[in-house]
């Protein structure tokens, strides 16, 4: 495009601006064409990385509506006079989840707002393999003898129990091999023998 023979760009938001061979506007203000063209470019490169990243927000908003959602329960079971406790756990999401594993810590309860895994001193680890459809409920693992993990705690004293489930949602599985977690914390009473959840202290991935 010209005017009276000299380029004419038009920056989105700005108005005409005079790109001539020389140095100098009409107004004697120096305009530089290979700066505005550049800024013409950055522009563009601009609009282009806001157009990737709402896109891929927009997958990712797809995933998070489509994807598993794991989550999970420790729940007392009497057998023959035998307390236990048992690990359910429940897809609550639209399609299947694959539990690869779960871990579990404990130790003394210590108050304050610093609660972290580190607190606790003991942890076990164990492998699980089992597929889990779209409102689906299943135990992992049904034999948690709370009298004994917690044994050398006092009588007045509280426990922490802690379970992370570890899962892939076969939808995020195509984009990116990711470990989803799901932890639930628990106070354990010795002297009722129970276990009361920590809701607030519960975190999912």
């Amino acid at each position: 495009m010209s005017a009276d023979g000299a380029d004419v760009l038009h920056l989105p938001g700005t108005s005409f601006v005079t790109i001539r061979a020389g140095r100098e506007c009409t107004d004697g203000a120096d305009i530089d064409a290979h700066a505005a063209l550049f800024a013409l470019e950055m522009i563009v490169l601009i609009r282009r990385d806001y157009r990737a990243d709402a896109a891929l927000l927009n997958v990712q908003a797809i995933i998070n509506s489509e994807r598993a959602w794991i989550d999970g329960e420790v729940v007392k079971t009497e057998r023959i006079g035998v307390i236990r406790h048992a690990l359910k756990v429940t897809n609550h999401g639209k399609t299947p989840a694959r539990i690869i594993g779960y871990d579990f810590q404990h130790g003394v309860l210590e108050e304050g707002p610093d609660f972290s895994s580190g607190t606790l001193s003991t942890h076990f680890s164990e492998e699980a393999y089992l597929l889990l459809g779209s409102g689906e409920t299943k135990t992992v693992r049904d034999d948690f003898d709370m009298a004994d993990i917690f044994s050398s705690l006092n009588v007045n004293s509280m426990g922490t129990f802690r379970v992370t489930i570890k899962y892939f949602d076969i939808v995020s599985e195509g984009v990116e091999r990711k470990v989803r977690e799901t932890c639930l914390v628990y106070l354990y009473k010795p002297f009722l023998s129970a276990l009361a959840p920590l809701y607030e202290r519960n975190q999912y991935t």
